[in-house]
This record gives C-alpha cells, sequence and structure tokens, in this order.
C-alpha cells in the first residue's frame, strides 16, 4: 500500500483551519479599518447603528473587530464544524453546566464561531483517515472504523429528529444546524464505507477461495 507524504489527514484539519481563518479575518479587518477611518486619528471610534449609537476606544478596535466578524460569520462556521459541540460539551460540563460557558463579553454566536473550528479538528482528521482508506493510501484499525461509524450514525439520527422538529414547528434561522449535520452525515460516512468495503473485498476473496479450492478437486 502506497503512502503519500501529504494525505487528506493532513489536508482537511489544515483546510479547515485556513478557511476558517479566513472567513473571520477578512470582515475583522475590514471592520478594524473602518474603525480606524471613523477615528479620525483621535483615540475612539464613533458608529452608528440605527437610532443607536457606540463610542469604541483605540485599545479595543481588535476584539470588536474580531467579535462583531465572528458574529456575522457565526452560522456558517458553526454548521461547517458541527461536531465542534463534543468540545463544548466538555467544556461545559465541569465549569457551567447546564448553561454554556464563554469569556465574558463575547456572545455565545461569536465564541462558538471562534473555538468550534479548534474543538472539530479530531473530526476532521478522522474524515481525512477515511478518505485515505478510501484511495487505498492508508489501512484503519477496526476501532477507528468503529467511532467513525457510530459517529455518522449519531449524526444521521440527530439529522432525522431535527428536521422533523424543523418542519413541524414554527421555522426560525436554526436550518443552518440542518445543514451542519446533513455535511456531516455524508463525511462520518467514509468510515462506514471503508468498513463496507473491506467486508465485501474479504468476501470476494473468500469465494475465490472455495472457488480455487474446488477447481483443485475436480
Amino acid at each position: 500500500m502506497k503512502r503519500w507524504p501529504i494525505t487528506f489527514a493532513i489536508i482537511l484539519p489544515l483546510a479547515e483551519i485556513f478557511v476558517a481563518a479566513v472567513i473571520l479575518a477578512v470582515p475583522a479587518l475590514v471592520v478594524f479599518l473602518k474603525l480606524v477611518s471613523l477615528a479620525h486619528g483621535t483615540g475612539v471610534a464613533h458608529m452608528q447603528f440605527g437610532q443607536f449609537s457606540r463610542t469604541i476606544p483605540r485599545e479595543d478596535f481588535v476584539s470588536f473587530a474580531a467579535q462583531t466578524s465572528s458574529f456575522g460569520s457565526s452560522h456558517l462556521l458553526t454548521a461547517l464544524n458541527m461536531p465542534g459541540f463534543l468540545g463544548e460539551l466538555l467544556v461545559d460540563l465541569p465549569t457551567a453546566w447546564p448553561e454554556s460557558w464563554r469569556p465574558a463579553g463575547v456572545s455565545l454566536e461569536s465564541w462558538r464561531a471562534l473555538i468550534w473550528p479548534v474543538f472539530s479538528l479530531p473530526a476532521w482528521l478522522l474524515v481525512g483517515y477515511g478518505v485515505d482508506a478510501l484511495l487505498g493510501w492508508r489501512k484503519l484499525h477496526w476501532s477507528v472504523l468503529l467511532t467513525g461509524t457510530l459517529l455518522c450514525v449519531i449524526s444521521v439520527v440527530l439529522l432525522a429528529g431535527l428536521t422533523i422538529m424543523y418542519f413541524t414547528s414554527e421555522r426560525d434561522d436554526s436550518a443552518f444546524i440542518l445543514w451542519g449535520f446533513s455535511l456531516w452525515s455524508a463525511l462520518f460516512a467514509t468510515l462506514p464505507a471503508v468498513w463496507i468495503r473491506r467486508w465485501r473485498s474479504r468476501r470476494a476473496e473468500a469465494r475465490a477461495a472455495r472457488q480455487a479450492a474446488v477447481a483443485e478437486h475436480v
């Protein structure tokens, strides 16, 4: 089995971090430059939001720009990194359960947009292993395949339940959650696909061996 120097187990996590960084950094840079422009060389920037206004000191320009950009892209980033909720759960259980822990002054949506891409890295790595195995670049232990299969089943079950709830209740802006679980149901499916292909291959080998044995006795 040929091992390639760069595999999807490397590409997918790196690509996920790069995409998240771009999604967060570009809007943050735009907001930061806007604040600098509004400051006109002074120590504060005055922003108008309809009938409301806010004064932002220069030392808060970076944090305000980061939180603003993360809030605007929170739905996209959480959908792309839906397994991140498991990491968030591990943080919440010993700290703020049943509430969701987050730093003071940071909204839940912004916090998830920032931290879920990090928490979901193991899931991206697992999917990368699955793609590598499908391409014949590596052989996976049964425990890895079992983990991926269980996650695929859990994702499909949650997707089915949330879809029923979504279409039988008043619809809101939670459709991105369905898109997220749809995406990860498909991504995690690479692991059971490897298991199924391995099982079929072994059956074919066993059948060929039986046929060869019969042929020898004829």
